[in-house]
């Protein structure tokens, strides 16, 4: 009798020991999957893949905000030659938290380009992101009807709100899913980076006549902002994205000089500096 229970005992362990081997060998051959480097062609088509998701444009109004124009300082340097990389403009309309002065004003159609590089001659990958060319696109009608109607300049304030909301959840959308696609782990420092360059020297202008936004640049000036994209724990399935605080640099000249004024209504207006990494 001592014997028989023994022996099952000894089979319970040997069929435990091969649905958990079998379990591991799952896990193991999932994640080598995902960690997998892709070639040229494979890059490009899963590229495509991530910007058939977000290159949508919904506009929210018939009265839209003029994208500025981007300066020197704000377009991204010449990659090296080592690395492979695909570019795509999207413009896409995002769900933002309701503005505390306008709470009407919780969406907004952004424009952005971004890049994708990696060196392939890596054994794991190792994507690098950059955005620029970033600018609101539109905002609902009832937005632009409480942001008329604000005193002063409060209705800079909300814009610039808006925007800087709207660039952090374009940019997490957007490099979420290469993430959880090859998950790089934390626990040794493996991470995706990403930049976003943002003009620093503009004014708003709204057109009395048309009601119309303009974002005028009025200098070189631009900001830098850098987040690291990780996946935490590992081995899968559990874990989740986990993002860095953002880290700012100046890129540019010192100060917004290059136009002094700006024509807005007929009115001249100087040229504003805004501080890189600070938040409206």
């Amino acid at each position: 009798m001592q014997q028989l229970i023994l022996r099952g005992f000894n089979i319970l362990f040997l069929i435990s020991f091969i649905i958990f081997s079998c379990q591991n060998e799952s896990d193991k051959s999932d994640f080598t999957t995902n960690d997998k480097k892709l070639d040229k062609t494979q890059f490009n088509e899963f590229f495509e893949k991530i910007n058939s998701q977000f290159n949508k444009s919904n506009v929210l109004s018939s009265r839209g905000i003029i994208l500025p124009p981007v300066s020197s300082a704000c377009q991204p340097s010449t990659p090296p030659s080592n690395l492979q990389c695909a570019t795509a403009h999207i413009i896409r309309t995002v769900n933002l938290t309701p503005n505390p002065t306008c709470p009407v004003c919780s969406t907004a159609t952004v424009g952005f380009t971004v890049r994708v590089c990696f060196d392939p001659s890596l054994a794991a990958p190792n994507y690098s992101f950059t955005f620029w060319n970033f600018g609101l696109a539109g905002i609902s009608l009832d937005c632009e009807t409480c942001i008329y109607n604000l005193p002063g300049h409060g209705g800079d304030v909300v814009l610039d709100q808006m925007s800087d909301e709207a660039s952090f959840i374009v940019e997490s959308e957007y490099v979420s899913p290469w993430v959880d696609t090859w998950h790089p782990p934390c626990s040794n420092n493996s991470y995706f980076s990403s930049d976003f360059l943002r003009q620093t020297c503009y004014r708003w202008c709204i057109d009395l006549t048309n009601f119309e936004f303009s974002q005028i640049t009025c200098g070189t000036k631009c900001c830098q902002r850098t987040r690291t994209f990780c996946w935490e724990p590992l081995p899968l399935p559990n874990g989740k994205v986990r993002i860095s605080p953002p880290v700012f640099q100046t890129i540019g000249t010192s100060t917004c000089g290059t136009i002094p004024t700006i024509l807005c209504n007929g009115l001249e207006l100087p040229c504003e500096d805004r501080p890189c990494g600070q938040i409206p």
